[in-house]
């Protein structure tokens, strides 16, 4: 990662979960690790994906969320982490087994049930998340303030009429918003 500063000073990142409102009733999602990528260069050509950069982990302790308890202004802090100065470009959730959440639906008969999900093309590697444009953090910062807003109301797709299946495609939707205190960016 490039450190331009270079005074070994580094910035606290606070990386936070919330959810937009949508017809899923409960979306217990269990969450296996979150960590925040390094921007690979352009002019770098050796390095392959993102996967075979920086990465700095927030957190490795699994977790369970429900996501329709974190609406509105409601959110969960997922991990604090001293960061160096550098360029980022994504932060990657890792999750469990989507056989392993407990996500229902409102029926056509105003009751709820118990999802089957399903994830379009195979396994997840994880979910990433990519910033609009790379987070580059300098030593005047004190705190990164990251905010992932998880839809569950576009993540979880029913594959039939809804209220009459109980399949649903697990498809993450996922938006960051980044705030900073104490620098620029």
């Amino acid at each position: 990662m490039d450190d331009s500063e270079g005074d070994g000073r580094s910035t606290t990142l606070q990386m936070h979960l919330t959810d937009a409102p949508g017809d899923v009733t409960k979306a217990n999602v269990l969450i296996d690790s979150v960590s925040i990528v390094g921007r690979v260069p352009e002019e770098d050509t050796t390095i392959g994906d993102s996967t075979d950069v920086d990465v700095s982990v927030l957190s490795e302790e699994s977790f369970e969320v429900d996501l329709t308890q974190l609406e509105g202004e409601v959110d969960t802090l997922l991990g604090t982490l001293d960061l160096e100065a550098g360029t980022y470009s994504q932060v990657r959730m890792i999750t469990a087994d989507p056989e392993n959440f407990d996500v229902r639906y409102e029926t056509a008969q105003d009751d709820t049930a118990q999802a089957n999900l399903f994830i379009p093309g195979g396994e997840p590697n994880g979910i990433k998340v990519n910033f609009d444009s790379p987070l580059t953090v300098d030593a005047s910062m004190d705190t990164v303030d990251i905010t992932l807003d998880f839809d569950a109301g576009e993540s979880f797709i029913p594959r039939g009429r809804d209220g009459q299946t109980s399949d649903y495609n697990f498809k993450p939707t996922v938006q960051a918003t980044v705030d900073t205190i104490g620098g620029g960016n």
